[in-house]
């Protein structure tokens, strides 16, 4: 698969843009790509590599061309899409969360679990969420060294995390307050600006656990089978424009000293651990391409129970270096 053809499905939004450029500097070796949208504009166009590559319609782009397609933006009305590619025998990279009935799908953040694309029969790879990233990577050393009895996570997520929309909705309401103007909501159910706001619940299905929350839960439990059914995860969305940040508390499997947990955290390969600095998303949280982790504390509820604080860039790292990098390991495994 050297001299690749490929196509990436929503280079007009904030994630198919930084996707472009990241692959423009990476080492893949692509003949042609195909930028694809649902309505482009007439001629529109991109620059790739020296080349000016024609934005083509999504709906009329025959898959048959490529060898592997990113889906990134919306989900929404993408699975029939990603159903073509598929049959038209693509490797499909999909960053959308979309539903794909009746195909197998393979979660993968190659650092975890990378290795298992090698044997696997599905062409259909999915990117996780970002938060699941984080935590994934910042646990995995742990408990692989020392166990873990249960792990809770709070996460305080950036609104970009939610797209453009949610982009452009905080920076209107703060602009709006600033000129004491009232705020409109259209992608929060409530004002985001200087606030917080719980990952929302359907009320009336009594469920305590937003479908957001189970997502996070579910890729998390399947990254880290040792502590299935030991997770806790709360979501918050926060007046942050880029980069997630996340709380865990974590109790060990046996007795281990802060300093042991601190070396084998300042060992790994794939987080960026860093002590006596204020670690914060606009700081630490933007134009990574590793999670950072800091605040490893002793709990004072417990002699094995621990405080950890990470952030991560959420377009970055947690969306589009893990896209490029699963390439990279289809490209490595299927040659």
């Amino acid at each position: 698969m050297s001299n690749l053809n490929i196509a990436i499905v929503g280079t007009d939004t904030a994630a198919g843009k930084l996707l472009l450029e990241k692959l423009e500097e990476s080492s893949m070796e692509i003949e042609v790509l195909y930028p694809l949208e649902k309505l482009p504009e007439d001629y529109s166009s991109i620059r790739f590599r020296k080349k000016t590559c024609l934005i083509e319609k999504l709906d009329d782009f025959d898959f048959t061309s490529v060898s592997l397609v990113f889906f990134t933006g919306s989900r929404k009305n993408i699975s029939e899409h990603i159903t073509r590619a598929l049959e038209s025998g693509c490797y499909v990279i999909d960053d959308t969360g979309a539903e794909v009935p009746d195909y197998d799908v393979l979660t993968v953040i190659p650092e975890i679990n990378g290795d298992e694309i090698a044997g696997c029969r599905t062409r259909l790879f999915r990117s996780p969420h970002a938060v699941t990233i984080q935590t994934a990577l910042a646990m995995n050393e742990i408990i692989s060294q020392f166990g873990l009895e249960s792990l809770d996570i709070t996460s305080f997520e950036a609104v970009s995390g939610e797209g453009q929309p949610a982009v452009t909705e905080l920076a209107n309401q703060a602009i709006s307050l600033f000129n004491t103007k009232p705020v409109v909501n259209r992608h929060f159910p409530v004002q985001i600006a200087f606030n917080t706001i719980p990952s929302m619940v359907d009320f009336e299905s009594g469920e305590s656990y937003s479908e957001h929350e189970k997502q996070i839960l579910g890729e998390i439990e399947n990254f880290l089978p040792q502590i299935s059914g030991r997770v806790c995860v709360n979501s918050f969305f926060v007046p942050v424009f880029y980069g997630h940040s996340t709380l865990f508390s974590f109790s060990t499997s046996m007795p281990v000293s802060v300093e042991e947990i601190r070396q084998v955290l300042a060992d790994s390969s794939m987080i960026s651990y860093v002590d006596r600095e204020v670690v914060t998303p606009v700081t630490h949280g933007v134009s990574r391409d590793l999670p950072v982790v800091t605040r490893l504390r002793r709990s004072t509820a417990g002699e094995n129970q621990f405080n950890l604080f990470s952030v991560i860039d959420n377009s970055l790292k947690g969306e589009v270096l893990n896209c490029i990098q699963i390439a990279e390991k289809i490209i490595e495994y299927i040659g």
